[in-house]
């Protein structure tokens, strides 16, 4: 049985990353946390309860790639979601473009998966403290598709975000979330966020309609 993904923000934060970046020879980024529910596509992946996260993403000359690693719990004897990822990214004037491998692991029964994404993303013509995002999430054997959308606003003191997903064949969420971090020294930050999400199921989807309200505190290096 194929299972959903984890992209942590580290994954979906790749859009926004500014051209300076960009130019550096070599960027590192670690994250270490929690989230208070694993909701992935607005499907919880730890049955409601904490789950401890941790990522590392590189990035150099526009090329990039990582890993993931999450505790899991949905019925399976999995303990344990690990991934890796890599993809380009080029930002051509205002438009920041990229193409992605995304590879799902489990320690347990459940099957591997993988999907390539394309994905676009553009300040809005009238502010640039709104950004507009898109991507394509093409699932390989048999892995089903996924269409993402999303905006962003960044205001002077948090962000807000409101996005939506239709997961081929398994059913679409529609989310909003308000982030802020915390500079705790010249190295280190503290990334908090509040996510809602409401799951809406196929017809014959194996994942019940839900609603979920979750908290994500990671330590970013």
């Amino acid at each position: 049985m194929k299972k959903l993904s984890l992209i942590t923000a580290l994954s979906i934060g790749l859009l926004s990353t500014p051209s300076t970046l960009l130019a550096q020879d070599l960027y590192i980024n670690a994250k270490a946390g929690a989230v208070s529910n694993y909701v992935y596509r607005g499907v919880t992946m730890s049955d409601e309860e904490l789950s401890a996260q941790a990522s590392i993403y590189l990035l150099k000359n526009g090329f990039y790639g990582g890993g993931v690693a999450a505790q899991v719990d949905f019925g399976t004897d999995d303990k344990f979601e690990l991934d890796y990822y890599g993809g380009y990214l080029y930002t051509i004037d205002r438009f920041n473009l990229n193409i992605e491998y995304y590879s799902t692991n489990f320690d347990g029964e459940t099957d591997s998966s993988a999907e390539v994404l394309l994905g676009v993303s553009f300040p809005c013509y009238l502010t640039q403290d709104l950004t507009w995002s898109f991507k394509y999430s093409k699932g390989l054997d048999e892995a089903p598709d996924n269409y993402y959308f999303a905006g962003e606003y960044n205001f002077d003191f948090l962000q807000f975000k409101a996005d939506y997903n239709d997961y081929d064949k398994i059913g679409r969420t529609a989310g909003v979330s308000i982030s802020k971090s915390f500079n705790i020294s010249s190295y280190m930050n503290l990334d908090t966020s509040l996510n809602y999400t409401n799951f809406k199921k196929e017809t014959y989807s194996y994942y019940p309609d839900q609603d979920n309200i979750f908290l994500s505190v990671m330590l970013s290096f």
